[in-house]
């Protein structure tokens, strides 16, 4: 990113149709940072079949169905962060999305009001983001609250593209495997 460029932290990421492999196919990255330094994100339509209970037990918050892990994304597959439906003043980083906090999921204080957990996340070198933008990879879209939490994060990829300006929401239409058309 230069000095001139426009930061696009909080604003979500939507994967254009050319993203055919995974993890990022027909993904919403929610993108927490982006500076000269690169970017930072969270996949947010990606669940596993993990029960969060399985692996955080000890979790306080209540977690947002669907109760399971959310694949953040391929870097620190180690780590697990959560989104708070609130705002929290314990978050681990301040939060570019009103009314979320990005939260350690295994804190005690946690107020029992809606969380999601990510393992892992995206990220981005210096102006790695902004080539593949340039190459078409990606489209931004205003990011909405209830896009974290939504119960139905199968349908999130649908619901964003129609939110995303210009021809973009014909897209909706397009086929995953335009070949098999």
């Amino acid at each position: 990113m230069t000095g001139r460029a426009v930061s696009l932290a909080g604003s979500v990421l939507v994967a254009t149709p050319i993203i055919t492999d995974p993890p990022f196919a027909r993904t919403v990255v929610a993108l927490i940072e982006h500076d000269a330094e690169g970017a930072l994100g969270l996949i947010i339509n990606l669940p596993s079949d993990l029960p969060v209970a399985r692996l955080l037990p000890e979790t306080s918050a209540e977690i947002v169905p669907p109760e399971v892990i959310f694949f953040g994304g391929p870097v620190g597959a180690d780590s697990a962060i959560g989104l708070l439906f609130a705002d929290d003043p314990n978050s681990i980083r301040p939060s570019p999305f009103a009314g979320v906090s990005i939260v350690d999921p295994t804190a005690g204080h946690l107020a029992a009001v809606g969380m999601r957990v990510f393992r892992g996340f995206a990220g981005w070198s210096p102006g790695q983001l902004e080539d593949e933008m340039r190459d078409g990879a990606w489209w931004t879209a205003l990011a909405h609250r209830e896009d974290f939490f939504t119960p139905r994060p199968e349908s999130l990829w649908d619901t964003t593209v129609r939110r995303v300006e210009g021809r973009v929401p014909l897209y909706v239409t397009f086929p995953d495997d335009p070949s098999a058309n």
